[in-house]
């Protein structure tokens, strides 16, 4: 089930991004990933998180899914011209993250409209 779900979102970030490359790929599965997330999907992705350190299975799902949200943020963040993509990638995770802890952390996740001046901020600090 854990493996259908983490497809799934990946198949969702392929079909934002399909015909787009560099810097346009990139804003795509990113703003995918902050803006189109269900409360469900992040209940998902923190329950996902805080059990995969007790349960081996699930930590190799998450961990399978990091490799490839990893390579495909550096991949993208190459093809836009960046100048350092592995911190870049770094920083562009850091900051999905947050959106998901935060909503929690907040009682309810933030609008879409806070959740997108802050991604113009991450645009705005990015090296290309």
């Amino acid at each position: 089930a854990v493996r259908r779900e983490l497809d799934s979102r990946r198949a969702e970030a392929d079909a934002a991004s399909e015909g787009l490359d560099g810097q346009a790929a990139l804003r795509a599965v990113v703003e995918w990933a902050v803006l189109s997330p269900t409360e469900r999907s992040h209940r998902f992705w923190l329950a996902l998180v805080l059990n995969a350190a007790a349960q081996p299975t699930l930590r190799g799902e998450l961990n399978r899914f990091n490799l490839w949200w990893n390579q495909r943020i550096e991949r993208l963040l190459r093809e836009a011209g960046s100048a350092d993509p592995e911190k870049e990638a770094d920083l562009i995770s850091l900051f999905v993250d947050g959106i998901v802890v935060s909503g929690f952390d907040a009682g309810e996740p933030w609008t879409p409209e806070r959740r997108t001046k802050l991604l113009d901020a991450v645009w705005a600090t990015l090296s290309f």
